[in-house]
């Protein structure tokens, strides 16, 4: 009798298995919905932006990143934003704080530049176009290696008009993963920026920034890099320059400023 039972059972589960429908492989999930994998790894922020509440890209922010800074990866899932279809990473970062965003703003490392005029291409082929150069001391994210290709973005917050947005290098271009350098070279473009800010649109806070950005350039002087040091001294002088001085002398940042404006209403 227990035999008996216990064969109708087995059927009875079998059957019911058979009967469990598969998703369809091609249905593509409405906003906030997600398909899941899970692994782990490092990410950086390609630019400063926001992480969210939930898969929902439209939810809350749950915290805000810096360009660089990086973040445990904790799940990729695919859904939808804005009717399209994107892959959304939920990440942690280094405070604990949770949230999603869309897997283009995240890379696999952060890089510096450390040769001049490194080409940058439109597609990853030495036979396309060459789009622009990177500077020495340029910080990037690597979104993903091709080959011997690298996809980039260089989200320059001095100069508008060197900005790269998912183009490609050669990925033995001369660059530096070292994160003390990229950090560094990182705090260089942030003043640098802040600056260019002060001289173009906000000058009732130039003497207020100027002062808060003065320790931060006196600590990288002491750099191991001899361009991070280099760099850091030139913006001393340049503040310290202005601020002892009562005759306007010329302002490097706002001149650059006013020409690379006027180059792009060209």
């Amino acid at each position: 009798m227990k035999k008996l039972l216990l064969a109708v059972f087995l059927i009875t589960a079998i059957g019911l298995t058979a009967c469990k429908k598969e998703p369809k492989e091609d249905q593509v999930p409405a906003d906030g919905e997600v398909s899941q994998t899970t692994g782990l790894g490092t990410r950086y922020a390609a630019l400063s932006i926001s992480i969210r509440e939930s898969a929902d890209l439209n939810s809350k922010a749950s915290a805000y990143l810096k360009k660089i800074e990086d973040v445990e990866l904790l799940e990729e899932t695919q859904g939808t934003y804005k009717g399209k279809e994107i892959t959304i990473l939920k990440v942690k970062t280094v405070d604990g704080k949770e949230g999603y965003q869309d897997a283009q703003y995240f890379g696999i490392k952060a890089i510096v530049i450390n040769s001049d005029g490194v080409a940058v291409y439109s597609k990853p082929s030495a036979t396309s176009s060459i789009i622009n150069n990177l500077e020495y001391g340029t910080v990037a994210v690597v979104l993903e290696q091709m080959g011997e290709w690298y996809k980039i973005v260089a989200y320059n917050l001095a100069d508008k008009e060197k900005e790269i947005w998912q183009k490609w290098i050669k990925a033995d271009s001369g660059y530096s993963d070292d994160m003390s350098f990229v950090i560094e070279a990182s705090k260089i473009e942030k003043v640098k920026f802040d600056l260019y800010r002060i001289a173009k649109d906000s000058p009732d806070k130039d003497a207020s920034l100027k002062k808060q950005s003065l320790p931060e350039l006196k600590s990288l002087v002491k750099s191991n890099s001899d361009y991070i040091a280099g760099e850091a001294q030139k913006l001393i002088d340049y503040i310290e320059g202005n601020e002892t001085s009562d005759e306007g002398e010329s302002d490097e940042y706002a001149e650059d400023g006013e020409e690379e404006e006027m180059e792009g209403d060209a």
